[in-house]
């Protein structure tokens, strides 16, 4: 299925986790974890594959097709490293009021940004509402 030719480029890309010479290696992962420390070459890794591309619609230059290929590429980075998947996973959710209801300068720029390696975010709670999105005051 088209959907997961991606999701099986990104796989090899990343190499056998049970490698020890593998930055998405499995022990190497557990270690980052317990020492609290942020999978830097392993965020390299991936973006070098170029999933941020895959956060972009085709539209803006990017690789964007269906929800069906981001779980899937989501599945194989967070099958390996989840705080590696939940970065990209924030960028999406970032992305998307942009790319539902962005100006095309806004949605240009984000493109851009997310193909060339950036990051985004999502402010989705509030002290005085939680998560409650309807309640939310900032815009």
């Amino acid at each position: 299925m088209y959907e997961y030719q991606a999701a099986r480029a990104l796989d090899r890309h990343l190499g056998d986790p049970f490698d020890p010479n593998s930055a998405f290696n499995f022990s190497r992962i557990v270690a980052l974890d317990e020492a609290d420390q942020f999978p830097t070459e392993q965020v390299a890794q991936v973006r070098d594959w170029g999933i941020g591309n895959y956060l972009v619609p085709e539209a803006y230059g990017g690789r964007f097709t269906s929800f069906e290929q981001m779980f899937a590429l989501t599945r194989v980075v967070s099958r390996r490293d989840l705080t590696v998947a939940i970065a990209y996973g924030a960028t999406l959710l970032g992305a998307l009021p942009v790319w539902l209801h962005g100006s095309e300068q806004q949605r240009s720029t984000l493109a851009q940004s997310i193909c060339g390696g950036d990051f985004g975010a999502i402010g989705l709670t509030e002290e005085a509402h939680g998560s409650d999105l309807l309640s939310c005051e900032l815009s």
